[in-house]
């Protein structure tokens, strides 16, 4: 269970930043801006404008929330983006340093994560915040509210997995490596523009947004980490957001269901310029126009109603009076509902989500299949062999194979999008298979991920002569050879396990 750190509201501001970086346009909803960018798969700018969120967090009493090049986050939202429902987002964030940009390969992978929380896994889950919220740092409106479960699967040491493969398939892998010296998401749709500010309301210079950070205990270093978010979703709409709702169902009425009422088209008239007079500026949005159906709708209903009522009972004869029919009252009563319900605060609604992160550490240690051919020898004049029943010379030449582990003095991340100096350049050491046993290492420098080019010396159990026996005679024992050393010069080619 993710253990609560800080949370607090921020204020973004909506202004473009003069150095370009953070918020690069002007925008009232950065949580629309981030979905955007994880939509198109803007992974690195994604992860940059988050980071300008979140840079925010840090003041004197929590100076070290936000430490991307230490810590990683795992930051979560909802908002639509281009889609036309709303999706849960989660993508993580973290650098290697604090001037290191961000990769586009980090979104989803943790990356040296240990169990003893160094560096530690953080949820980040941010909200729109109401304005009012601000003044003392939490607003008692209702908020979104997050639930989520994280189920980690252990994963093996790749070292481990490697090894099966090595020992199954190192003799097709050397069959295949034959050395020869002299060779070698279509999203459609636009966001909706923000409504527009009434009254002559100044716009904002800053949107606030509620962040919590949390502590995710972490099972195992290695792990498939599976993520099931849900979250519950009040009634968050904002004033303008409201008046513009009831613009638009006026217009509705006025066009469509009740255009051949004028007394209901006259209700909706008036409702509309009721919304729009409602100040909300200090008092909670679902509070603001709650109150506004409470104490006005029914007023201006009755208000309307008895005045057609009246005008057409009273003096029948004049022809300014609009009919007033039990037609007309029943769709005055639908305008009277319309209202009423946008005044009605929304169920809250359950968005849910499933992601997966993969955790993983940094290797220094893989195994390698080598494919070489010998440069030169040492020692190895005397290396005989029986050949048409003699005993003849068995010069070192040709190819030399090996198995062996390639070690890097930096360890390094093996899924990286490109291959980085620590993951290119290592020392390998191993088992020689051909031409005979022995032991040997070098040097290695990866050409691409999975192929390096090998360079090293070996030494290698060989046959020698025995001391009774004769170069081109027959053999005068069963054994008549002395084990003896030898040394080569090779260079080849590797085969690098992942």
């Amino acid at each position: 269970m993710p253990e609560v750190i800080a949370e607090r509201d921020i204020k973004v501001p909506v202004a473009p930043d003069p150095k370009g970086r953070c918020g690069k346009k002007e925008s009232e909803n950065r949580l629309e801006d981030l979905a955007i960018l994880y939509q198109m798969a803007q992974w690195a700018e994604l992860q940059e404008q988050a980071d300008c969120i979140l840079s925010l967090l840090d003041n004197k009493d929590t100076p070290m929330l936000f430490l991307p090049a230490v810590h990683y986050y795992s930051v979560i939202f909802v908002a639509k983006g281009r889609l036309q429902e709303p999706q849960v987002i989660r993508f993580l964030i973290h650098r290697d340093s604090p001037e290191a940009p961000y990769h586009d390969d980090l979104t989803t992978r943790l990356l040296g994560i240990s169990v003893d929380g160094r560096p530690e896994l953080r949820e980040v889950f941010l909200t729109k915040a109401p304005a009012e919220g601000l003044i003392e740092g939490l607003s008692e409106s209702p908020i979104m509210t997050l639930n989520s479960t994280y189920t980690f699967t252990r994963v093996d040491n790749p070292l481990t997995v490697q090894l099966a493969d090595f020992v199954k398939q190192f003799p097709a892998v050397i069959a295949g490596i034959p050395i020869v010296p002299g060779t070698t998401l279509g999203i459609i749709g636009v966001p909706s523009p923000p409504p527009p500010l009434t009254k002559g309301t100044p716009p904002p210079t800053t949107v606030p947004l509620r962040v919590k950070v949390s502590r995710v205990p972490v099972v195992f270093a290695r792990a498939k980490i599976e993520i099931k978010d849900t979250v519950t979703m009040p009634d968050l709409r904002t004033p303008e957001e409201v008046v513009k709702s009831a613009h638009e169902l006026a217009t509705g009425f006025a066009n469509r269901d009740a255009r051949l009422s004028p007394v209901a088209k006259e209700l909706a008239t008036e409702l509309d310029a009721a919304f729009m007079s409602e100040d909300c500026s200090f008092i909670p949005t679902i509070a603001c126009f709650s109150n506004l159906k409470k104490n006005k709708i029914d007023a201006i209903f009755n208000k309307t109603t008895d005045a057609a009522q009246n005008c057409s009972r009273l003096i029948p004869s004049r022809n300014d009076c609009p009919p007033f029919l039990t037609p007309d009252l029943q769709l005055a009563i639908l305008v009277r509902n319309g209202f009423v319900q946008l005044a009605t605060a929304d169920k809250p609604k359950d968005f849910s989500g499933t992601s997966t992160i993969q955790s993983s550490q940094l290797n220094r240690f893989a195994f390698a299949a080598i494919s070489s051919v010998i440069l030169r020898a040492y020692h190895a004049d005397d290396r005989v062999k029986v050949a048409n029943g003699k005993l003849a010379k068995d010069p070192l030449s040709g190819n030399l194979t090996m198995g062996g582990v390639n070690i890097h003095l930096v360890p390094y991340d093996p899924e990286a999008e490109h291959m980085t100096v620590a993951e290119r350049f290592r020392l390998f050491a191993g088992g020689v298979i051909v031409p005979n046993f022995g032991v040997g290492g070098g040097l290695s420098v990866g050409i691409i991920r999975g192929l390096s080019l090998n360079v090293g010396y070996a030494q290698l159990i060989v046959s020698k002569l025995g001391g009774n026996e004769a170069l081109d005679a027959v053999p005068k024992s069963t054994n008549p050879f002395k084990v003896g050393t030898a040394g080569v010069t090779f260079i080849g080619a590797g085969l690098n396990f992942k």
